[in-house]
């Protein structure tokens, strides 16, 4: 919601990380709601450009899901782009393409 919906980015990212540590301390990393914490955070760093750090975010949710057996998330056909354009969102990154996203 704090993404989401009130675009408040870094309070986001802050409640996001804690969530993924706490589920790593608790030995639950590897669970649908561990996934869904990076694949949650990931989507608050790619809304705000932050493409490379997204990534690995992405890999680790998809990992986890597909290892799981999770949810349609693992097979999201535009996921396998957006991983494989790791070029792309280095330059974007940069800052120096005109199209940032």
């Amino acid at each position: 919601m704090l993404s989401d919906g009130l675009q408040q980015y870094s309070e986001g990212e802050a409640v996001l990380r804690r969530a993924i540590a706490l589920f790593e301390t608790n030995d639950d990393g590897e669970t649908y709601w561990g996934a869904l914490s990076r694949w949650s955070l990931a989507n608050n760093l790619r809304d705000q450009h932050r493409y490379i750090d997204a990534k690995d975010f992405y890999e680790q949710a998809r990992h986890i899901l597909e290892s799981t057996g999770g949810s349609e998330r693992a097979g999201n056909p535009n996921l396998d782009q957006l991983l494989s354009d790791y070029e792309k969102m280095q330059v974007a990154q940069r800052g120096e393409g005109t199209n940032r996203q």
